[in-house]
């Protein structure tokens, strides 16, 4: 799939309009093990990897890439899916919140964790099979993904974002185990996205500030 389709050319405007600036010195906030609550390891993937769309060259999306909507850097990670792929609950926790997005056509999934963090997971959806303060446990399905952008038959996609008791946007790919965030930085190595070579990392730098 080229980058023409509904889903790409959003991420493409987002990467393209205004100034690509990296803040000379600065890294992603502290790893999850050094912040309050610590989670370090102990979350799963929102998706079944079997079901990124192989025919999207951009596979992940990764955090911290700077640029149009996203000027102080991308504060999660996006994965390109087949259309109707499960979206799974990351840990175990309580739906916090189901709402509109940003996007016309976007909703937004919270579920708070009892360790202090809160997971956004939001996109398209097809179905969503949880309600406001339900309780999930990890790889418990909670959605299945649609096209991106209304009336679109390209890839799924969704945004995978974790945050702390602040709303300070942390890299996904921290909390993971070894062996499933080596998974994820293979599908990335496989990736074409715009400004791949400034921005290559899975956990690229933000301000001092943070991604958001």
């Amino acid at each position: 799939m080229s980058f023409d389709d509904l889903g790409a050319s959003r991420l493409t405007a987002a990467l393209t309009v205004g100034a690509l600036i990296v803040a000379a010195g600065c890294s992603h906030p502290a790893s999850p093990s050094s912040a309050p609550g610590s989670a370090a390891a102990s979350f799963g993937l929102p998706v079944n990897l079997s079901q990124i769309d192989p025919s999207n060259s951009m596979k992940v999306w990764p955090y911290g890439v700077q640029g149009g909507d996203h000027p102080n850097g991308h504060p999660g990670l996006d994965f390109m899916l087949v259309i109707g792929a499960d979206v799974r609950a990351d840990q175990s926790g309580t739906i916090s919140q189901i709402s509109p997005s940003t996007y016309a056509g976007e909703t937004g999934i919270d579920i708070t964790h009892a360790d202090g963090w809160t997971t956004y997971i939001t996109g398209f959806f097809q179905t969503i099979s949880v309600a406001k303060g339900q309780k999930v446990s990890q790889g418990q399905v909670i959605a299945t993904a649609a096209p991106f952008g209304l009336g679109s038959t390209g890839s799924a996609s969704f945004h995978w974002q974790v945050v702390d008791g602040s709303t300070r946007a942390y890299c996904p790919a921290d909390f993971l185990p070894a062996d499933l965030r080596a998974q994820v930085q293979q599908l990335l190595d496989q990736s074409s996205y715009p400004n791949k070579d400034q921005f290559p990392a899975l956990c690229n730098p933000c301000p001092s500030g943070g991604c958001r």
